[in-house]
C-alpha cells in the first residue's frame, strides 16, 4: 500500500514545504499596523476632548484630508494583506496601488519628514508583494488549504493575541497615550509586563511540533519590526526636529534608548529563531522518506 506523501498530509505546512517566511512577516506587519492605525484614530475621534466641529475649525482642510487619507489607506491595507493571506491575488495588486496612492497624498499634504517616515514601512512590503516568493506564494492552491483543527484554530488565535498585546504594550511604555494607557495605570501595567513573557510561551505549547520555533521567530520579527516602524514615525516629531515641520505640530518625549533596545533585541533573537528553524526545516526535508 502506497504511503501517504508527507506534503498531503493535512497537517504539514501549506505550500509542499515551502514557508513563504518573508511575505507571511509582511503581511501579519501590514495587518498588524493597519488594524491598530484604524483603533487608534476612532477612540481618538470618539474619546477627544474637542468635538468635531472644534477640530475642523482648530485644523486646516489639508490636514483633516491627510487624516481621512491616512484612514482610508488603513482599511485598504488591511483589507489587502488579509487577502493575500488568504491567497487571493487582488490582494497583493490593492496593497501596491494603495501604497503608491497613499505615499503620493503623504507628500502633498504632509510635510516631506513625516510623509518619509511613513513611506518606508510601505514601500519595505511592496518590495516583498513584488517579489518571486510572493507570486508563488499567491499561485500555491495549497496556501488557501489551512489546518482546521481545533488545536491549530487555538494556536493561530494566541499567537495572534500575543502580537496585538506585545504591540499595544509597547506602543503604551513609549508614548503614555491612548485607550490603552488608560487602563494599563499603576497595578495594571506592572501586571502586563510581567505577563508578557508568557505570553509567548503560551503560543509555543498550543503550536504543533515542527513549527514552534518558526513560529516564535516570526512573532518575535514581527513584533520587532512593528515597532522599529512605529519609532521611525515619531523621529519627525522628537524636539530638536519638530520646529523644521512648521506650525501646528507638537514634539513628543519617548525613551530611545530603552525603545530602541527593546526593537533591537526583539529582531535578533528573531531573526537567530528563524536561522534555526530553517535549518531545522532543511534537515528534515532531507530525510523525508519517499513514496513508495
Amino acid at each position: 500500500m502506497a504511503q501517504e506523501r508527507p506534503e498531503n498530509h493535512p497537517n504539514n505546512l501549506p505550500g509542499n514545504g515551502r514557508r513563504y517566511t518573508a511575505v507571511r512577516i509582511a503581511i501579519g506587519l501590514a495587518a498588524l499596523q493597519s488594524a491598530f492605525a484604524i483603533f487608534n484614530f476612532v477612540c481618538w475621534l470618539l474619546h477627544g476632548e474637542h468635538p468635531w466641529a472644534e477640530l475642523a475649525r482648530a485644523y486646516p482642510v489639508s490636514r483633516m484630508v491627510l487624516w481621512g487619507a491616512a484612514l482610508l489607506w488603513s482599511a485598504v491595507s488591511l483589507a489587502s494583506v488579509i487577502a493575500c493571506w488568504q491567497g487571493r491575488r487582488w490582494g497583493c495588486l490593492g496593497y501596491l496601488y494603495g501604497a503608491a496612492a497613499w505615499i503620493a497624498v503623504a507628500f502633498l499634504l504632509a510635510p516631506w519628514q513625516i510623509a518619509l517616515s511613513g513611506a518606508v514601512m510601505p514601500l519595505l512590503i511592496s518590495s516583498v508583494f513584488c517579489t518571486d516568493s510572493a507570486r508563488r506564494y499567491l499561485a500555491d492552491e495549497a496556501v488557501s488549504r489551512r489546518d482546521c483543527s481545533t488545536r491549530a484554530r487555538l494556536s493561530r488565535g494566541v499567537w495572534l493575541f500575543s502580537t496585538v498585546c506585545y504591540y499595544a504594550i509597547f506602543f503604551v511604555q513609549v508614548t503614555n497615550e491612548g485607550w490603552f494607557a488608560d487602563v494599563l495605570v499603576d497595578a495594571w501595567r506592572r501586571l502586563a509586563m510581567w505577563i508578557m513573557p508568557l505570553l509567548p510561551l503560551a503560543a509555543v505549547g498550543c503550536t504543533r511540533k515542527g513549527e514552534r520555533i518558526w513560529r516564535l521567530g516570526m512573532f518575535l520579527v514581527v513584533s520587532g519590526l512593528a515597532g522599529l516602524f512605529a519609532l521611525i514615525g515619531y523621529v519627525p516629531y522628537m524636539p530638536l526636529l519638530v520646529s523644521f515641520l512648521g506650525d501646528g505640530y507638537q514634539g513628543y518625549e519617548i525613551p530611545w534608548g530603552t525603545s530602541t533596545v527593546w526593537v533591537f533585541l526583539l529582531l535578533l533573537s528573531g531573526s537567530f529563531g528563524l536561522a534555526i528553524a530553517r535549518l531545522l526545516h532543511r534537515r528534515r526535508a532531507s530525510v523525508r522518506p519517499e513514496p513508495t
